[in-house]
C-alpha cells in the first residue's frame, strides 16, 4: 500500500509540473487535459502492474525454494531465501521472506537465530488477518524452543482469538496444536497437554508435524518425571 501512495503522490507532483508546462506555452486547456489524464492514467497504470509482476516474480522463486523445505534440504532452503533477501526491495516482501527465513531457521533448530529474525520485523507493516498470524505463531513457537516461556506464553495468550479462528486450516491447525500442547505443558496441565497431543496425531498426519508431536511426546514425558520428584 505504501508503493502506491508513493506512485500517486508521483502522479500529483507529476500533474502540477505539467500545468506548470500548460500555462507557460499556451497550451489548448481541453487538449491538454486530454493528454494529461492519459499519460497519467498510463504512468500509474504501468507502475502497478511492474509492482505486480515484481512481486509476483518473488513468488515464483519462493514457491521453488519452499520445495527445498519440504524435502528436508533445510541448508539450502536457507541459502536460497538469504539470496532473495539481499535483492528483494519492498518492505512487505522483505518481511515475508524474513519470515520464511525464520521457518527455516525452525526446521533447522537454530532457535534463537528465528526469534531474532522474527523480533526484527513490525508486525504493523504485514497485511492481511492470516499473515499476522503466521507471523505471531512462528515468533510463540520460537519463543516456546528457544525456552523463552515467558515470551512465549504472552504472545500465545494474545492471540488467543487468531488461535480460534484458524484452528480448524488445514494450512495453519497443526501448527496451532503444537502451541497448544506446549501452552498446556509449561502450565504443568500434563493430561490435557497428553490428551491434546493424541488428538493432534491423529488429525494431523503431515510428516514434519508427526516428527514434531513425537518430539513434544518426549518432551512432555521430561516434564512429568521432573515435576514428580
Amino acid at each position: 500500500m505504501q508503493r502506491i501512495f508513493k506512485i500517486v503522490a508521483f502522479g500529483v507532483v507529476l500533474g502540477l509540473l505539467l500545468v506548470v508546462v500548460q500555462q507557460g506555452l499556451r497550451i489548448d486547456r481541453d487538449l491538454f487535459l486530454r493528454c494529461y489524464w492519459f499519460v497519467g492514467a498510463f504512468i500509474v497504470v504501468g507502475a502497478v502492474l511492474i509492482n505486480l509482476l515484481y512481486n509476483l516474480s518473488y513468488r515464483k522463486r519462493m514457491g521453488k525454494i519452499l520445495e527445498l523445505r519440504e524435502a528436508g534440504k533445510t541448508d539450502e532452503y536457507l541459502a536460497g531465501i538469504q539470496n532473495l533477501l539481499q535483492t528483494a526491495r519492498g518492505k512487505s516482501l522483505r518481511s515475508i521472506l524474513q519470515i520464511n527465513l525464520a521457518a527455516g531457521y525452525i526446521e533447522a533448530k537454530q532457535f534463537a537465530a528465528a526469534v531474532a529474525v522474527l523480533e526484527g520485523i513490525d508486525p504493523e507493516r504485514l497485511k492481511g488477518r492470516a499473515l499476522k498470524m503466521v507471523y505471531r505463531l512462528n515468533l510463540c513457537l520460537s519463543y516456546f524452543l528457544a525456552a523463552q516461556y515467558d515470551k512465549a506464553m504472552a504472545l500465545y495468550n494474545a492471540g488467543k482469538s487468531d488461535w480460534d479462528f484458524f484452528r480448524s486450516n488445514q494450512n495453519f491447525g497443526g501448527n496451532i496444536a503444537l502451541l497448544d500442547i506446549l501452552a498446556q505443558i509449561q502450565q504443568k496441565n500434563f493430561e490435557q497437554a497428553e490428551g491434546l497431543l493424541n488428538e493432534a496425531q491423529a488429525a494431523w498426519p503431515n510428516l514434519r508435524l508427526q516428527v514434531y508431536f513425537q518430539k513434544i511426546g518426549d518432551f512432555l514425558q521430561e516434564q512429568k518425571t521432573v515435576s514428580a520428584e
